[in-house]
């Protein structure tokens, strides 16, 4: 397996000695891979929490490390230098289109292949991409759906409503991995009909993920007493 892809900001760890060295594990298939990183860790705090040290699982926490010990200055400065372009995530969806023209995000080869993606959907094969590529998809991906028809995909299927949630970015914490693949995909044209779901690695991506939506309330129509007697012509019936 070549070309496997590194969030540059775990590469910057490596530089300035926060992790020691990265290990990319390939399984017997060769096809799938994680990457972790090298024996020497952070000091104390929130890094011992993850017990696989997945690299994936560790980096908003080495974001946060590298940008409190190098800080604005000195980022700039390796920014400047001969060193490597260090692409951090999104936080706007001017930067996230940025992102995708540069990469040219809104396609991807497969099989020798370039095939167009859809606008409003993330796609299976899209879970490999380096976090701040993945992000800036899934934000464009979002913007294209858009917050009527998220809520409608919502609240018009009963195995995506969570109680207790009245907004777009609450239900967002609250929901599963599953969930939230299910309402940023459409099954047409995401691959899970050929390939299947993403597996639980993948899907795991998107627990890491802020909410691409924005404040968008959620209102679930509700029906009292009178409303169901009114639909069966005003007959009540007893519980057994």
């Amino acid at each position: 397996m070549n070309n496997v892809p590194v969030d540059p900001i775990a590469l910057q760890c490596v530089q300035n000695g926060t992790i020691e060295c990265i290990n990319v594990r390939i399984d017997l298939s060769g096809y799938r891979y994680s990457i972790v990183p090298g024996k020497s860790l952070v000091g104390t705090g929130p890094f011992h929490a993850f017990k696989k040290y997945d690299l994936e699982m560790s980096l908003p926490y080495l974001r946060e490390h590298v940008e409190t010990k190098t800080g604005p200055e000195e980022s700039s400065r390796k920014r400047d230098s001969a060193g490597p372009d260090l692409v951090g995530k999104p936080r706007t969806q001017e930067e996230a289109l940025a992102l995708v023209k540069r990469f040219k995000l809104d396609s991807i080869e497969r099989n020798g292949v370039s095939n167009i993606l859809p606008r409003d959907s993330i796609t299976v094969w899209e879970f490999k991409r380096p976090a701040p590529l993945f992000i800036a998809r899934l934000m464009l991906v979002a913007s294209a759906i858009g917050e009527p028809k998220a809520v409608s995909r919502i609240t018009s299927d009963l195995e995506m409503r969570i109680q207790g949630c009245s907004t777009l970015k609450e239900w967002w914490s609250s929901s599963s991995s599953l969930q939230k693949w299910r309402l940023i995909s459409t099954r047409k044209v995401s691959g899970e009909a050929k390939q299947g779901n993403p597996s639980p690695d993948d899907l795991r991506r998107l627990q890491q993920c802020e909410c691409p939506f924005s404040e968008t309330r959620i209102e679930v129509e509700t029906f009292s007493v009178e409303d169901e007697e009114e639909a069966y012509g005003g007959v009540s019936f007893v519980e057994y």
